[in-house]
């Protein structure tokens, strides 16, 4: 079966639908959850100046939605943000958590698999990643923001400070790939692969990614029309069809490794597969 075929077979487009509605009703739970968070540490009001740096990977619509969710939530008080009870974080870990959730579903179905962990297993694996995937846009803001800030206190030469400058989206692209196939691993109730039977679909995925959402944003911003055909919720529009596009992409990458590691059991390849027992 090619890659294709399975894609189809699997619903994957339909798949990918659903987990971006979940995706979407998770966002700004999972907003919530990352200022208050970064407000133990830091002071939350910087972080919207910060996230403006991650605003090229999204279309200019569906980051203004986002944009504006942050400015509403970053107006409380820096001592509620920085104190505010651990139950309330918890309540916005466990409301975003629906997005990994529908997501890990999408990734079993790609796999052919059923999940039979208990409630508290699943629910505890997909709480972790829900937290991991909020530190992920930590480090990323301060790789992108505070990094080159700390280099330039530094004084290094313009052409080392412009290498640094393009090798920290390297590095942000190494991060995705490395949370892709974390996903990947984990979230099929199945024994675990090695890394090697994940790699390839986190990688293509990966840079699937950076392309469509840079020509999503690109043709949202020079051709699309979304503004004259519905309007005030244009902007909602958007941001549901920037989350389709990056389910759909994920879901592929689970697609490519699943048809991948069906090959090589086909040929007797795939002795090395697992390095773990099975779930159960």
């Amino acid at each position: 079966m090619t890659v294709k075929d399975s894609i189809g077979e699997d619903n994957v487009a339909i798949v990918s639908a659903g987990v971006a509605f979940y995706a979407f009703l998770a966002v700004f739970p999972a907003i919530m959850a990352l200022i208050s968070i970064y407000g133990l540490a830091l002071d939350p009001q910087q972080i919207e100046s910060q996230i403006s740096q991650l605003s090229s990977m999204l279309p200019e619509q569906a980051f203004g939605i986002i944009e504006t969710q942050i400015e509403k939530f970053t107006s409380t008080s820096g001592e509620t943000l920085s104190w505010g009870t651990a139950l309330g974080i918890l309540f916005s870990l466990w409301s975003a958590n629906k997005g990994i959730k529908s997501l890990f579903t999408g990734v079993d179905i790609a796999y052919n698999t059923k999940n039979t962990r208990g409630l508290i297993q699943q629910n505890a694996l997909t709480l972790a990643f829900t937290l991991g995937a909020i530190i992920l846009v930590i480090l990323s803001m301060i790789l992108i923001v505070a990094f080159p800030a700390l280099v330039d206190q530094i004084g290094l030469p313009s052409q080392i400070e412009n290498l640094i400058s393009w090798l920290r989206w390297v590095v942000l692209a190494i991060i995705v790939v490395l949370f892709l196939c974390l996903i990947y691993k984990f979230a099929p109730a199945r024994p675990r692969p090695r890394f090697k039977w994940v790699f390839p679909g986190a990688l293509v995925a990966t840079v699937l990614w950076l392309i469509a959402s840079w020509g999503f944003s690109y043709y949202v911003s020079n051709f699309g029309s979304y503004g004259e055909v519905y309007g005030s919720i244009s902007a909602v529009v958007v941001l549901m069809l920037w989350l389709l596009l990056t389910s759909l992409i994920i879901l592929v990458g689970a697609e490519l490794n699943s048809v991948s590691e069906e090959y090589a059991r086909n040929a007797g390849s795939s002795k090395d597969h697992y390095n773990s027992k099975p779930v159960e």
